[in-house]
């Protein structure tokens, strides 16, 4: 696994190969989350990764080891072109799909989610 970056003890490195495709494992001491990265221009009426099949044992390999890997969906701004606000998923919400009503009051900002993932995720 290639390391991306160390911020507050937490280290962030890439999970590689296997058909997975931007996906991180974030570990804070014995702590260790996974998070996909997704990236959308905007919220259509369901909010539904493309998820591959190899991704999808791979959230099965995880869940028979009791580990959690969330998507956090990070969302273009219309006004400045940026992905500046994310929301997280769970695996389950992320096959089945969430309805942008569910959608909306999760949007947080960058800041809050990076806060998300240092003080609630690990």
């Amino acid at each position: 696994m290639l390391s991306l970056l160390k911020i507050d003890e937490v280290v962030v490195t890439a999970v590689p190969g296997y058909g997975l495709h931007d996906i991180s494992k974030y570990t804070k001491g014995q702590q260790v989350v996974y998070i996909k990265h997704v990236f959308v221009s905007k919220i259509h009426s369901l909010v539904k990764p493309n998820i591959t099949a190899e991704e999808i044992d791979f959230l099965r390999r995880l869940d028979q080891a009791h580990q959690h890997c969330y998507f956090l969906v990070y969302v273009k701004s219309k006004t400045t072109g940026r992905y500046d606000s994310a929301f997280f998923m769970d695996d389950i919400e992320a096959i089945k799909g969430l309805e942008v009503v569910e959608v909306e009051p999760r949007l947080k900002n960058l800041d809050t989610v990076s806060q998300v993932i240092r003080n609630v995720l690990l």
